[in-house]
Protein backbone atom coordinates (compact mmCIF):
# COMPACT_ATOMS: atom_id res chain seq x y z
CA UNK A 1 0.00 0.00 0.00
CA UNK A 2 1.74 3.14 -1.36
CA UNK A 3 -0.40 5.62 1.09
CA UNK A 4 -2.67 5.36 3.82
CA UNK A 5 -5.95 6.62 2.57
CA UNK A 6 -7.88 9.42 5.01
CA UNK A 7 -11.55 8.89 6.10
CA UNK A 8 -14.16 10.73 4.31
CA UNK A 9 -14.71 13.39 7.02
CA UNK A 10 -11.49 14.13 7.04
CA UNK A 11 -10.20 17.38 4.96
CA UNK A 12 -6.56 16.13 3.66
CA UNK A 13 -5.01 18.13 0.78
CA UNK A 14 -2.72 15.16 -0.93
CA UNK A 15 -0.64 17.60 -2.74
CA UNK A 16 0.37 20.21 0.08
CA UNK A 17 0.32 17.35 2.26
CA UNK A 18 -1.86 19.51 4.61
CA UNK A 19 -5.08 19.36 6.40
CA UNK A 20 -6.76 22.35 4.62
CA UNK A 21 -10.66 22.69 5.96
CA UNK A 22 -10.08 25.49 7.58
CA UNK A 23 -9.37 27.35 3.93
CA UNK A 24 -12.19 25.78 1.97
CA UNK A 25 -14.63 28.28 0.69
CA UNK A 26 -17.46 25.86 1.83
CA UNK A 27 -19.04 23.51 4.66
CA UNK A 28 -16.57 20.38 4.82
CA UNK A 29 -18.71 18.43 7.77
CA UNK A 30 -20.43 15.65 6.80
CA UNK A 31 -23.50 17.52 8.90
CA UNK A 32 -23.53 20.76 7.91
CA UNK A 33 -26.10 22.43 6.28
CA UNK A 34 -26.37 22.57 2.32
CA UNK A 35 -26.11 25.93 0.82
CA UNK A 36 -28.29 26.70 -1.79
CA UNK A 37 -28.78 29.73 -3.52
CA UNK A 38 -32.77 31.44 -3.37
CA UNK A 39 -34.29 33.77 -5.81
CA UNK A 40 -31.41 33.71 -8.77
CA UNK A 41 -33.53 33.96 -11.39
CA UNK A 42 -35.09 37.45 -10.28
CA UNK A 43 -31.50 38.44 -9.28
CA UNK A 44 -30.32 37.45 -12.85
CA UNK A 45 -33.46 39.20 -14.25
CA UNK A 46 -32.85 42.56 -12.11
CA UNK A 47 -29.33 42.71 -13.34
CA UNK A 48 -30.24 42.15 -16.56
CA UNK A 49 -32.74 45.01 -16.94
CA UNK A 50 -30.48 47.63 -15.46
CA UNK A 51 -27.89 46.74 -17.83
CA UNK A 52 -30.25 47.21 -20.41
CA UNK A 53 -31.42 50.86 -19.47
CA UNK A 54 -27.24 52.16 -18.63
CA UNK A 55 -26.78 50.78 -22.36
CA UNK A 56 -29.92 52.47 -23.59
CA UNK A 57 -29.00 55.44 -21.65
CA UNK A 58 -24.94 55.20 -22.82
CA UNK A 59 -26.02 55.13 -26.60
CA UNK A 60 -29.13 57.77 -26.61
CA UNK A 61 -27.07 59.92 -24.70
Amino acid sequence: MSEEKKPDQVVYNTETKRYDASIKPYATSVGAPVITPTDSIAWKNRSITKSIIRLRLNIWS
